[in-house]
């Protein structure tokens, strides 16, 4: 039987579940929050209570448990599954769902031995530091891949900082030189499409033996790779598509870790988001006194 709006309305029922909205860690728990309906059915009623109570009696006696902000990550799984590259920002959220799995589970073993009605719901929380420890390792953060990925990607990066050097000592050079002085509208080196240039006076163009790679807007400057450097810029693009390549492996093979284990975390997501809504709860009962 359902309860006419009208008392809801009366009640106040939308301001308290926006409070109790804040109290979450998550839009996708904020949503199921929002869009809770009272019930009629006195045992599910009690069963509901109890939980609240019982995470309220958990968190004043332990401390109230710590959630991350967390995305639901069932598409990225079943992207996964069907041999789907996840980006580096879907693995991350794996693994801070794994990691809340873990915190949560650590925090639950001092107040374990308490009967309480959201043990079955502890339970069902499936631990797995390894994956954990991959996908963190991997990343510095969703921008950037460390360097210690692989050997090879640290191998592939360290030959391209050399190569690096080498180019702008070469260049440096040319920049000090006296011969070179009057053609550089700056004393500087400068990239253009991934490659090492110098600033050079149109008019000095015929000093400088180089590719031109690009021009300023007023035609007055051209950015020109001097032939001494050119072999040392080509290795450098051949290595970064070798280290792009070796990004995706990377990439695909965190991805099919997550594909075997995708039912075990997206079961941990939503027990996750469930625990987070009790203690949600306590916290608002806390609040509303």
């Amino acid at each position: 039987m359902s309860i006419n709006e009208k008392y809801t309305r009366v009640l106040e029922l939308d301001k308290i579940l926006s409070r109790l909205a804040e109290y979450t860690c998550c839009d996708y728990a904020k949503d199921i929050v929002l869009k809770l309906k009272p019930n009629t059915d006195f045992g599910f009623v009690i069963d509901e209570t109890t939980k609240t109570n019982d995470a309220l009696y958990l968190a004043s006696h332990y401390g109230t448990p710590s959630f991350s902000k967390m995305d639901n990550p069932i598409e990225q799984l079943k992207l996964a599954q069907v041999g789907g590259i996840l980006s580096p920002k879907s693995l991350l959220n794996i693994a801070t769902i794994l990691r809340q799995v873990r915190v949560l589970l650590e925090w639950y073993s001092q107040c374990e031995n308490h009967q309480n009605s959201l043990k079955p719901i502890f339970e069902l929380l499936i631990p797995n530091r390894d994956l954990e420890k991959r996908i963190t390792k991997v990343f510095i953060s969703e921008d950037e891949i460390d360097d210690y990925a692989s050997d090879e990607l640290l191998n592939i990066r360290r030959k391209i900082k050399q190569l690096g050097a080498k180019i702008k000592e070469d260049l440096d050079k040319m920049i000090r030189s006296s011969t070179y002085q009057k053609a550089l509208q700056d004393n500087i080196i400068t990239m253009r499409d991934g490659r090492y240039v110098l600033p050079v006076k149109a008019e000095y163009k015929g000093l400088v033996h180089g590719l031109v790679h690009d021009t300023s807007s007023s035609g007055a400057t051209l950015f020109i790779e001097p032939m001494s450097v050119v072999e040392a810029n080509n290795d450098i693009r051949v290595l970064k598509s070798k280290e792009k390549a070796e990004i995706e492996r990377i990439l695909a093979e965190l991805s099919k870790h997550c594909a075997d284990f995708a039912d075990s975390i997206a079961g941990n997501f939503e027990t996750l988001i469930c625990l987070n809504i009790y203690f949600a709860k306590a916290s608002l009962a806390v609040d509303m006194k």
